[in-house]
């Protein structure tokens, strides 16, 4: 799948129009439409770093023609998008979910 095609399924999919998506990222309207279209070729890295950050996907899974859902990710994958999450969360709030797993793998070790 394209990078045009995964971007207006995504777009579609989270219901945004091109200008929420361009506001998003801080470009312009006419850059999304044609990045939709297929109209550039080589998007800056940059661009395509924003446009995986506010789709919560990897850039691998937006510029990766061998996938068929963009959101289908690799443990590996997944890990960077949960990390990145977390580590947007106020301390005290990632303290207690690291609290949490040590619980759970102490809780597992038990049962061993």
């Amino acid at each position: 799948m394209s990078l045009a095609t995964k971007l207006a399924e995504l777009r579609g999919t989270n219901k945004e129009s091109l200008q929420k998506v361009a506001d998003a990222i801080g470009v312009s309207k006419a850059l999304i439409w044609e990045l939709e279209k297929g109209r550039i070729a080589n998007p800056s890295m940059d661009v395509i770093s924003r446009l995986a950050s506010h789709f919560e996907v990897t850039i691998e899974g937006l510029m990766n023609d061998s996938r068929t859902d963009p959101k289908d990710l690799s443990f590996e994958e997944e890990a960077l998008v949960f990390y990145r999450d977390f580590s947007k969360l106020p301390a005290e709030t990632q303290e207690l979910l690291r609290s949490q797993v040590t619980f759970f793998q102490t809780q597992m070790k038990n049962k061993k």
